[in-house]
């Protein structure tokens, strides 16, 4: 499933936007005094699509959650009940589920972080 994150919704602008200027371009290639104007227009859709193939990178790391896990431990008191921040995400046909610490010694926005570095990683993204 993918989500909405800001760099998706930029990279589908830009890429929209590409398409129209392509369109352009091909009007007016047709046209022999506008040769040259619709090479310009080509060029900024191509610069369009690489930026929006860039943000797309970008949005594959915004779009991920984390979330607080229960795990139920017995002891001789009963039973005691913690949680852990776990995360998953696509790598090809497989979900993966990370392990990313213990609620008690970690905020969320920590947790995220960590969970941005660890996808990063494993998909082999370069941020920038």
């Amino acid at each position: 499933m993918v989500h909405d994150t800001p760099s998706r919704r930029k990279a589908r602008e830009l890429t929209a936007e590409a398409r129209q200027l392509e369109h352009e371009a091909s009007i007016l290639e047709g046209i022999r005094e506008t040769e040259k104007l619709g090479a310009i227009k080509a060029n900024r859709a191509m610069e369009l699509k690489k930026e929006a193939k860039d943000l797309n990178q970008s949005a594959r790391l915004e779009d991920i959650t984390v979330r607080a896990s229960p795990i139920t431990k017995r002891t001789k008191n009963g039973e005691r009940i913690y949680y852990r921040w776990l995360c998953s995400w696509q790598e090809g046909d497989k979900t993966v589920t990370k392990y990313l610490g213990s609620c008690k010694r970690m905020s969320e926005a920590e947790a995220l972080q960590k969970a941005r570095l660890m996808k990063t990683e494993a998909l082999g993204i370069s941020r920038s």
